[in-house]
């Protein structure tokens, strides 16, 4: 009821505590307080509190009716908010104080001062304080208005103007004539609320103060200086000239400061009428035209994509509205998603929030309840009933009974999750033609995204259309796969400009001085033009005999453009006591339900309806749905930062503690399923322990989900809000906790080798030397050793591979075991130590649970039964045991299967990849790096990626596409350095095995390097291979040079390297890589006709062989002997 609510303002009842009228529900409204015993309640104040009583009903309505009326003149509270500060000052006032007697100084400063008065008020300024010679004057407080800047320097114009006319009678009766110096700046202060200390004086606080009274010390008599600030927000309206000074002390940077020459256009004015709050569509004819043709296209069957990109407040929502409409005219579905500035890391937030509005959940409802909502939703788009249970846990709904357990790992829950929410979008869309938005892409959760690929993916071929809106910073091109049409909206031009001002301001003579300023200050910007049209109006509405020129301005808070600050506050300004509903809801966030936030404040319902009602009817909230059910959002961020920019730094930590409070206290489903939330809103209100706490279990969370860049963020946070915290054991101890769970996550994304991953378990390293011998020592070994390996220090990688295993015994850590004879025998691999890194491998599979180690892989990044086992396949096939080897390597990708963990898969099927190369299956080698690729593109596996694309390369040349394998290798090997790990010899030399033979010296040069990087990293277990190729393409140079170069010479240092091969094989016992080293010295003795020594050499290792016959290598070595036995 509007007339009750203005009733209610004027009088000062506040929703809090009502003192004078009380809503009867579905009868009306009565008077609860009479002025009798409010006169009564006044005159026993000071007896009450000399008692020690606290205030009566009547007393606190009193005392609220007097907050309320000097909340009206903007003084009852202090507020942080964007101020233009004038600062004016008579010249030589000391010269004049030692001229004149006080009384007629006293006379002529008061002329002075009365004719600055009036000058002051007419442009709404607000004297704040006045010493004689001295006026600090501020625009913008206590009511902001649009043009303050533009007020203030025109105050000061004024000023001196009327001195001119005022210095002929100061001239005649004291003999003098006065100048003064006018300085003005612009900025953020804290202002009001200081009425209790009784003063009379409104002093603001901040930098802009001081600024404004430096500016004036630097201007020539009669001359008005302001800062850059000013100038700005001021624009044209005046010439200026530049001034250049030296910075001021405590200043960093010098300032750029102008004088005012003059004014160049006189201040417009207009008589406006009241119109219809209406937001209208103005030129976007050709981006309307496109969107619907792409609906009919969609409508066809031909799945379209598109992207709206646009900077804040350019229209993007507001044109993907008026799809809305057209689809609603046709009766087809529309889905939309809106995801959130504080839920980037929250996965699958916008699907999650979709859901529960489209089943519409209810408070009230119980989990059977929700339950049969969300089974009749998703049977409206499939038949799959067994997608209930998975998304009932989604949304934290137990089933009980009614359906069996998930028994799913959290990637393969991921995984499903993101198949069936992509299965709800087509399963409606087989139904009729449907679209689909996703709005604000630039804040979504990496999950999300991947789920809206999904939808893309399988859209193509659908009666779908996919509308996303987003943010210039949205890369689109790195978070959408092809097939997807991007619409940037440009700024409205002048014209367009001007009508949309004729539109909103629906006919009404609008004069065109004004609509020019309004165009002037929007910039283009539709969201600009709508505010500040609308608080024109407003301005108009409430002051009809006032200056209607006079446009409101804004708030200085961040992400909210300079020039359209004043104009938000304005409109806060006018809400009165509602205002701080409008604070908390910000402080929530862009969107907040009912009962969060009534949980929050403690009004009764009827009293917090209404103001929620007064901030829907004054166009701030979207409201969706009725109270308590009803949920409300900002209608744009900058009114949200602007409300949440007036509340002083101190209430928005009480406020943000006490949403923290109520969330753990009331809303448990809430805390458990968003702890970032939580996380949130402690660091806001400085409660860094807790804060800490939460971003370790929101990365605990996302990590179990295999959201590694959402875990890096909320870790990373975790670590920050950590150094404002005291350096105790504890913290010591929840940093090493916090690092052991950035470290897996930065291992996927960014690399083993990292220097990011250098850093985070060094830092835990040393909190471990801190705290003393701890399980978590454990963690932070491995991951250091891991880094060594890939960075190619492979003496300092055993040690810590020993220390590892021997931390594991000394704790009687069995859980731990596995692991560390996984760590020690990979370096013994890597040293070229076969039997030894086999018998270690081989007690980790042997004291490995699945079930009992399924963690480890979130804990270490890869799971370490499965990694044991790759590392045995490989060191079995050098050994000689190829077959075993590739049982050995198909047991372990069964496991990682099982598991589901997509970077311990996306590992053993590189591995898988590279023991098909060893056995000489080119053709196996593709398929296993080519899932490899596409298991850890989505998932940002850096490494994986750069690993599958070597083994992809190898694959392809073994198959005879030597170009393209290489380039390929090539490609992998680049992306392997760029994680920060050192080329190992093997991949050093990959491409060379491969190379054409016009090439053979750069082929020579690179096996040389390789040789090299062996000899200085000591990773070995390659050389034989090495030298053996080595030796090969010697040959193959002797074939193409002439005698007389001394091929000979070439021929002998290749029957050197098959030499050494050999000799490096049998030390290691590596019996695959001495069959080839034998295979290739065979040969070249039977070529030069040493056939008996030749098949004497060959014939005992081949021999020795029990399996693999049908390998390459054997089968190679067979066909050799038996040529040389003819």
């Amino acid at each position: 009821n509007a007339p009750m609510r203005e009733l209610r303002r004027a009088l000062g009842d506040q929703a809090r505590a009502l003192e004078f009228i009380e809503t009867v529900h579905r009868r009306g409204y009565r008077f609860i307080a009479t002025v009798k015993a409010i006169q009564r309640a006044r005159e026993s104040d000071t007896t009450q509190a000399s008692q020690g009583e606290g205030p009566t009903a009547e007393e606190t309505a009193t005392s609220r009716s007097e907050k309320f009326v000097q909340d009206q003149k903007g003084e009852g509270q202090a507020s942080r908010r964007q101020l233009t500060v004038m600062f004016c000052a008579l010249v030589e006032f000391t010269t004049l104080a030692r001229q004149f007697d006080p009384e007629e100084l006293r006379e002529l400063t008061q002329v002075y001062y009365r004719a600055c008065t009036k000058v002051i008020h007419h442009y709404d300024g607000y004297m704040a304080q006045y010493l004689g010679d001295r006026l600090l004057v501020y625009f913008g407080y206590p009511h902001a208005h649009e043009d303050d800047a533009q007020r203030a320097v025109r105050a000061g114009l004024d000023i001196l103007r009327d001195l001119d006319s005022l210095n002929a009678r100061v001239e005649e009766g004291h003999g003098v004539r006065i100048a003064v110096r006018v300085g003005i700046h612009t900025g953020l202060v804290v202002v009001g609320g200081d009425h209790e200390s009784g003063s009379q004086e409104r002093l603001a606080f901040g930098e802009a103060p001081n600024l404004a009274a430096w500016l004036q010390s630097l201007a020539s008599p009669n001359q008005i200086v302001l800062s850059d600030e000013t100038r700005r927000l001021a624009g044209e309206r005046f010439s200026y000239e530049d001034v250049v000074v030296k910075a001021l002390k405590g200043v960093e940077a010098s300032l750029q400061i102008y004088r005012v020459v003059r004014e160049q256009t006189d201040a417009s004015r207009f008589d406006a009428t009241v119109i219809p709050n209406l937001t209208t569509l103005v030129g976007r004819e050709e981006e309307r035209a496109l969107l619907l043709r792409h609906w009919e296209q969609a409508k066809a069957g031909e799945g379209q994509v598109i992207l709206i990109s646009g900077e804040a407040g350019i229209g993007k929502s507001r044109l993907a509205h008026t799809l809305r409409e057209q689809v609603d005219t046709e009766g087809y579905y529309w889905v939309q998603y809106q995801c959130s500035p504080y839920h980037r890391n929250s996965a699958f937030y916008p699907f999650m929030m979709q859901l529960e509005k489209a089943a519409e959940f209810t408070r009230d409802d119980t989990d059977l309840q929700k339950l049969a909502k969300l089974e009749a939703l998703l049977w409206e788009s499939t038949e799959a009933h067994d997608d209930v249970p998975l998304v009932a846990t989604l949304l934290s709904i137990p089933t009980g009974d009614r359906y069996p357990a998930l028994n799913l790992s959290p990637q393969q829950q991921r995984a499903r999750t993101i198949k069936v929410l992509a299965d709800q979008i087509v399963g409606l869309a087989y139904q009729q033609p449907l679209c689909v938005t996703m709005e604000d892409a630039h804040w979504s959760d990496p999950t999300s995204l991947e789920v809206l690929n999904a939808i893309r993916y399988r859209a193509l071929d659908m009666q779908v259309l996919v509308v996303i809106t987003s943010r210039p910073e949205f890369d689109v091109h790195k978070q959408i796969e092809s097939h997807i049409t991007v619409l940037t909206l440009n700024r409205l031009s002048q014209s367009q400009s001007v009508a949309m001002v004729n539109r909103l301001t629906a006919g009404n003579e609008l004069s065109p001085a004004t609509r020019d300023d309004i165009v002037t200050k929007a910039d283009g910007i539709p969201l600009f033009i709508e505010e500040v049209t609308k608080t024109v109006i407003e301005t108009a509405r409430r002051d009809e005999d006032g200056d209607r020129d006079q446009l409101p301005r804004f708030s200085l808070v961040q992400d909210i453009p300079q020039t359209l600050q004043g104009l938000l506050l304005a409109r806060l300004d006018r809400l009165g006591a509602v205002v701080e509903v409008a604070q908390i809801g910000a402080t929530l966030g862009r969107e907040f339900t009912y009962d969060l936030i009534a949980a929050v404040v403690r009004w009764r319902d009827s009293e917090l309806e209404d103001a929620l009602h007064q901030l829907v009817e004054s166009g701030l909230l979207f409201c969706s749905g009725r109270p308590p059910e009803s949920s409300y959002r900002f209608k744009h961020a900058l009114i949200q930062a602007a409300a949440y920019g007036l509340l002083l730094v101190q209430k928005r930590q009480q406020l943000h503690a006490r949403i923290a409070q109520v969330i753990d206290d009331e809303f448990p489903t809430l805390a458990a399923t968003e702890p970032e939330l939580l996380a949130r809103h402690c660091a806001e209100a400085r409660l860094y322990e807790e804060a800490v706490t939460y971003y370790y279990r929101a990365g605990q969370q996302a990590l179990q989900r295999s959201a590694h860049l959402e875990t890096v963020n909320q870790i990373s946070r975790g670590l920050a809000l950590l150094k404002s915290l005291p350096a105790t054991p504890a913290t010591a101890g929840q940093e090493v906790d916090l690092q052991m769970t950035l470290g897996p996550a930065l291992t996927a994304t960014k690399g083993y080798a990292a220097p990011e991953v250098e850093q985070t378990y060094a830092r835990a390293l040393a909190l471990c030397d801190q705290v003393g011998e701890t399980p978590q020592l454990f963690p932070v070994l491995r991951g250091l050793w891991i880094f060594n390996v890939l960075r190619g220090r492979l003496q300092a990688a055993h040690e810590l591979g020993g220390q590892c295993l021997a931390l594991a015994h000394r704790l009687h850590d069995v859980d731990r075991l596995p692991e560390a004879h996984r760590v020690l025998g990979t370096t013994l691999f890597y040293l070229g130590e076969f039997r030894a890194a086999l018998a270690h491998f081989e007690q980790g599979i042997e004291q490995y649970d699945p079930h009992r180690h399924r963690t480890h892989a979130f804990l270490y990044g890869q799971d370490p039964g499965v990694t044991c086992r790759t590392y045995a396949a490989w060191t079995l096939w050098f050994l000689g045991y190829s077959d075993k080897a590739l049982d050995m390597m198909n047991s372990a990708l069964s496991l990682a299967r099982e598991l589901s963990h997509p970077f311990t898969l996306a590992d053993a099927l590189v591995f898988a990849a590279g023991l098909h190369e060893y056995r000489r299956e080119g053709s196996l080698a593709q398929e296993c790096s080519e899932e490899a690729i596409a298991l850890s593109a989505p998932e940002d596996f850096t490494f994986m990626i750069a690993m599958g694309t070597i083994r992809l390369g190898s694959g392809l040349a073994q198959q005879g596409q030597i170009q393209k394998g290489i380039a390929l290798i090539q490609q992998g090997n680049q992306a392997f350095q760029d994680t920060g790990a050192v080329l190992p010899p093997n991949l050093v030399a990959q491409g060379e095995a491969h190379g054409r033979s016009d090439q053979l010296q750069d082929r020579l040069d690179t096996l040389e390097r390789a040789l090299d990087v062996s000899q200085q990293t000591g990773e070995c277990y390659y050389d034989a291979e090495l030298h053996r190729l080595k030796g090969e393409f010697l040959l193959q140079f002797e074939q193409t040079m002439p005698a007389a170069q001394g091929s000979r010479s070439k021929v002998v240092e290749a029957e050197s390297c098959f030499r050494r091969a050999l000799d490096i094989a049998r030390r290691q016992q590596a019996k695959s890589c001495e069959l080839r080293a034998t295979v290739s010295l065979s040969r070249l003795w039977f070529e030069q006709g040493q056939r008996e020594k030749a098949r004497t050499l060959l014939a005992p290792v081949y021999s020795w062989f029990t399996e693999g016959f049908d390998t390459a290598d054997l089968q190679e070595a067979k066909a050799l002997i038996e040529e040389q036995s003819q």
